[in-house]
């Protein structure tokens, strides 16, 4: 078991010394009763602070060693049991499903996802469910040859296709360049300086145009006129961003 919290005496407390805590936060118990659990963690406590109370969480285990399902409470609930979770994963140790349910004393909601993958283990689909509603597609993944997420579509809104899409570039070394576009219109200046609401723009009918935040990272080249030092080991040197509606801002970095 490991433990962490207030020691009551002064100098530093020995390896088997289990006992001196005038108030413990947090504490984590491995090693269950089977082979299957040695060394896998079973039990979670975290002390809510300002009381006397602990939110707790249980892990099980499968016979293949992943955590099958877990067991705890929470802060409206304190009764084990009151939060509980499900897994359920194919073959190759994805995880197809995953079940909540969270139990206060006026509300019980149950939430599931669902996930599909690709041929080399990539998360596709993101499906979600609420308590007996209709499963939603939340999202839908695409990659590049060499596995780097090249697209994240979200918001699945049926024969009007999806609400955005999120696309991300490399460089040949295969470092994150850019998030989205740059050039979203941008009518305010920065936030500090803003007198009342930014307008967002007028975001258009594909998901590409209703972009809402753009990001570009610069490494060995530095936009013009601007402070950075330029780096080819893998060091942003600067950042810049924009979110629809404001101008873009951005930072520069250097190094010793």
């Amino acid at each position: 078991m490991i433990k962490s919290g207030i020691i009551t005496d002064s100098g530093t407390p020995s390896a088997s010394d289990m006992r001196g805590f005038a108030t413990l936060y947090l504490t984590s118990t491995y090693d269950g009763t089977t082979t299957i659990t040695t060394g896998k963690l079973t039990k979670s406590r975290t002390r809510i602070l300002g009381t006397a109370n602990w939110l707790e969480e249980n892990f099980t285990y499968d016979s293949y060693g992943r955590v099958g399902s877990t067991s705890g409470n929470n802060h409206l609930d304190l009764v084990v049991g009151s939060e509980t979770v499900t897994n359920t994963y194919d073959f190759a140790d994805n995880l197809l499903t995953t079940e909540r349910t969270s139990q206060t004393p006026w509300k019980t909601i149950t939430v599931r996802d669902r996930f599909t993958y690709d041929h080399a283990g990539r998360t596709l689909d993101t499906y979600q469910r609420i308590d007996s509603g209709v499963e939603k597609l939340l999202s839908h993944q695409y990659y590049t040859d060499k596995d780097e997420l090249r697209e994240k579509n979200i918001g699945f809104a049926g024969f009007s296709g999806w609400l955005q899409s999120v696309d991300y570039s490399y460089n040949a070394q295969g470092w994150l360049t850019g998030i989205n576009a740059a050039g979203l219109s941008g009518t305010q200046t920065a936030l500090p300086l803003c007198s009342g609401a930014p307008s967002p723009g007028s975001p258009g009918g594909s998901p590409d145009a209703n972009d809402l935040f753009s990001l570009e990272l610069q490494y060995d080249q530095l936009y013009t006129g601007t402070a950075g030092t330029v780096k080819k080991n893998g060091n942003i040197s600067q950042a810049v961003w924009q979110v629809r509606g404001r101008e873009r801002m951005g930072y520069n970095f250097q190094y010793d």
